[in-house]
């Protein structure tokens, strides 16, 4: 008993100061995103690399990632988006240059300069990608999903 007992306490122990990692965001950052995103909640935090800093949050009923420079510079927000709210272009495009594959997933990326819409997508051969189209349905991007 007193072994099961040790277990639960380093189980308890380890969970608490994984959830008690924090994200030191810079000010510029965080006073940015909320300058954006008013409405945004349950945001975490993350930094990736080249001093980039991401916000993952619910805003709108939608599940969104934000990401911005060291300086508070927004650099694209990323949205899960219904297929209703995908351009008819886009999904045309996209079911007709990829026969045998399903969309699985939508996913609109704002940036500064450009509109992307994002499809993921499984092949009838198992096979997963994302592929990424203009709002007027022309191919962007494609790449394989491990």
């Amino acid at each position: 008993m007193k072994k099961e007992w040790i277990i639960v306490m380093v189980m308890a122990l380890t969970l608490g100061l994984v959830s008690c990692k924090k994200v030191n965001v810079p000010e510029k950052v965080k006073a940015s995103f909320e300058q954006k995103f008013k409405n945004a909640g349950e945001v975490e935090w993350e930094q990736e690399e080249n001093n980039k800093w991401e916000a993952e949050f619910e805003m709108d009923e939608k599940e969104m990632s934000a990401t911005f420079d060291g300086n508070g510079s927004w650099l694209e927000t990323e949205t899960e988006i219904e297929s209703s709210e995908v351009p008819q272009a886009v999904v045309d495009a996209a079911t007709k240059k990829f026969p045998g594959y399903k969309i699985k997933e939508w996913e609109l990326i704002e940036k500064p300069d450009q509109t992307i819409y994002e499809a993921e997508m499984k092949g009838e051969n198992g096979e997963k990608i994302k592929v990424q189209f203009d709002k007027n349905g022309t191919g962007l991007k494609r790449e394989k999903i491990k």
